[in-house]
Formats: structure tokens, sequence, C-alpha cells
């Protein structure tokens, strides 16, 4: 497997100078994004996700609220900064259209991510409800700039094991979903794959393709 993993943050500047930089160093054949078909049609026609009452009868109302609430913040915080939420997406696949190159898009159909919430325990649900009640800071965060590994680490281990279903469904099996999708692309054209993902996604992928690479050898 030929494979390098950015990592960046949906809503920070500074992402797509990253991007950058590792395409003209690593010099992929293949661009791999985290998104799916929804959600690029989404961005490229710059439509809004209509959340009605279709969509509580279809992911319950836990997956609406949390896809309502992030939603919501995504774009404040966006809007605030300057960077449409997705924005690092789109200018990586420009930049694969530029050089003639291939783009994956790699993400867990949203629609089954959104129905996954639905296993989301009641008591995990009534904790997020209070956190987002109570001001409490875990540490600042410098949205402008992708969040460093210590942070990262910090928050995910601290989603782990306050929402351990959320974290599941939200990032271990999209992890795990990526990972497989990136190792198959690799494999099947044997050429170069960069892939452009949110920060909090990269660690655990990286597992995930360090483990599918033993399991090979072990079989061997």
């Amino acid at each position: 497997m030929q494979y390098k993993i950015v990592g960046t943050s949906h809503v920070a500047k500074e992402s797509q100078t990253l991007i950058k930089e590792a395409f003209l160093e690593y010099k992929p054949q293949i661009i791999a994004v985290e998104l799916d078909r929804h959600r690029l049609q989404g961005l490229l026609t710059k439509q809004k996700q209509k959340l009605g009452l279709s969509a509580i009868r279809q992911f319950g109302i836990g997956g609406f609220l949390f896809a309502l609430i992030g939603k919501i913040m995504q774009e404040k915080i966006g809007k605030h900064l300057g960077v449409r939420p997705g924005e690092e997406f789109l200018y990586a696949i420009k930049l694969a259209k530029q050089n003639d190159l291939k783009v994956a898009l790699i993400d867990q159909d949203i629609n089954i991510t959104l129905r996954n919430l639905k296993k989301v325990p009641f008591k995990e649900k009534f904790k997020i409800v209070i956190d987002s009640i109570r001001k409490k800071e875990l540490r600042k965060i410098d949205l402008t700039k992708v969040p460093q590994e210590e942070l990262l680490e910090e928050l995910i281990g601290w989603m782990k094991t306050r929402y351990p279903m959320l974290y599941k469904v939200l990032v271990d099996d999209r992890n795990k979903y990526m990972a497989s999708q990136i190792r198959a692309i690799s494999l099947q054209h044997n050429q170069k794959v960069l892939a452009i993902v949110g920060a909090g996604h990269k660690k655990g992928m990286l597992e995930e393709l360090n483990k599918m690479q033993a399991d090979q050898i072990t079989k061997l």
C-alpha cells in the first residue's frame, strides 16, 4: 500500500496550505477525501441540507438533533473565520482536477452514519444535553489552525470515555471504513493515495491501516 494521510480542520484556513504542501512533497496519483456523494453534492451546489420531519423519522430524534447542532456550529464558526465548512475538500478535489488525477470519495454514506446514531443510548444523549448547557471549556482552541495532536488525543479520549457509543458511530466505525477504502484503492490501482480527512480521524485510520498490513503479512 502507498498512502499518506493529511489531517485538517473543516473550518481552518491553514488546512489548504497543509494539503498543498503534502501534494507537492508526496506527488500522489489519487486524491481521496472524507466525503460521500451526498455531502459532495451539497458542497458543489452550495445547497443547505434540509433537516425536517422526514429527517426525524429517518434518523431518529438523536440523529436529527446531533446533525442540526453540528451543522449550526460549523456554519457559525466558518462564517466567523471566512471559511465555508468542507472547503478544504473542495480545494483538494480542485487540485486533483488541475493535475488530471483521480478523486476518491472514501467516507461512509452520511445516511448510514445518521441512522446509526439511533444506537446511542438515552443516557449518552442526556449527557450531551447537559454538557451543552454547562459552560465548561476543556482547553482553548485556536480555530484558525488545525489542532495539535496532543489536543486531539485529549478531546477524542474525553469523547470516547464520556460518549462511548457516539464515539463508535461518529469516529471509530468511520475510521475503519475509510481505512479499508484507502487500502482497496491503493492495492487496486497500485498508485500513491493522498487522503484528506478531519484531523480527528488521522491517528485512528493510521492504526487501522497498520493492523491491515500486519494481518496481511501474517497470512503470508
